[in-house]
């Protein structure tokens, strides 16, 4: 793994724990585990199951923590700011912050598959 790699790397672990702080000062964040069908949902975002702070929380951020874990570079282009825009909208100006973090992450995901390619 590169520098470079290693950096953007460094900045995605970031983004994950500013997510998940946000989350719980936003009150968005659940003691509460989906059930395991739930988890199991083939849907997008799983959005027939759970929230989408709960497909943040339960299924999005560990994969992505985990990835981190196991060195493994990201290797698709997150685009979760429209569905994040979308579910979140009715808490207004509150979520500005998550929203700036969740486009954060999707830029730093095209950077990542960008580098993945070029190597």
């Amino acid at each position: 793994m590169t520098n470079t790699d290693q950096s953007t790397q460094s900045q995605l672990g970031d983004l994950v724990v500013a997510i998940e702080l946000e989350l719980k000062q936003l009150g968005l964040w659940s003691e509460k585990k989906p059930s395991a069908m739930a988890l199991r949902s083939q849907v997008p975002f799983a959005a027939d199951q759970m929230t989408f702070e709960q497909w943040l929380q339960f299924k999005f951020l560990p994969q992505i923590q985990q990835m981190i874990t196991a060195n493994q570079s990201l290797s698709f282009r997150s685009n979760i700011l429209p569905m994040a825009q979308h579910s979140f909208q009715q808490h207004g100006a509150s979520v500005k912050r998550l929203l700036n973090l969740i486009q954060t992450f999707d830029e730093l995901s095209i950077i990542m598959t960008i580098q993945t390619t070029d190597e």
